[in-house]
């Protein structure tokens, strides 16, 4: 049985977004480092720990992980209002494409063509590989919205979120009913 847990830079047990290093239990302990990135350096485990994770984190990584525990619960899927894009990540249909009404199930690398998706909502997951990944399969003007909880609501604060737009300019931040939204745009390549 493999298990990982996820550390912030002090060694404590922390949700994705914040995480530093995979320490990896099989019998005998490996420490993966993620400052550059996360999602590509997950690998195959049957429980991944860590907490205070956010709901779309859950969604996302419940995907590939059978159990996960946040804190001292172990969690289950969240499900959100269904969202009119191309492609959505955290939500409904856990990490999932909707490409002409057929929903593909993936985790990274994203099976999509490069510059073929004209609009993604990402919901409370935050990656610097997933951020790279989106700007490759977005066409040169398509957008990406992403929705995290604020701080006052158990999420992140603006600067928090700020840390993780990379290669896309920002359109637009808003704040709803409790959420920061972010527009994005990919003006370059």
């Amino acid at each position: 049985m493999k298990v990982g847990l996820l550390e912030d830079f002090k060694g404590n047990t922390t949700a994705l977004w914040n995480a530093e290093n995979l320490v990896v239990i099989n019998g005998k302990e490996e420490e993966i480092s993620l400052a550059y990135g996360r999602i590509s350096n997950f690998m195959d485990l049957d429980i991944l720990i860590g907490k205070n994770f956010l709901d779309g984190e859950i969604n996302f990584l419940s995907q590939v992980y059978g159990i996960i525990i946040d804190g001292s619960n172990i969690v289950k899927r969240i499900n959100i209002e269904n969202f009119n894009a191309e492609l959505t990540l955290g939500n409904i249909a856990i990490s999932s494409a909707r490409i002409f009404d057929d929903f593909v199930t993936f985790f990274f690398p994203f099976p999509i063509r490069d510059c073929s998706i004209s609009y993604s909502i990402i919901y409370e997951v935050l990656d610097y590989d997933i951020m790279r990944e989106l700007h490759r399969i977005t066409k040169l003007g398509g957008k990406v919205r992403i929705i995290i909880r604020d701080k006052l609501h158990g999420g992140l604060s603006v600067d928090d979120i700020m840390k993780f737009i990379i290669k896309f300019d920002v359109e637009k931040i808003s704040w709803k009913d409790g959420f920061w939204v972010i527009d994005l745009i990919k003006k370059r390549r």
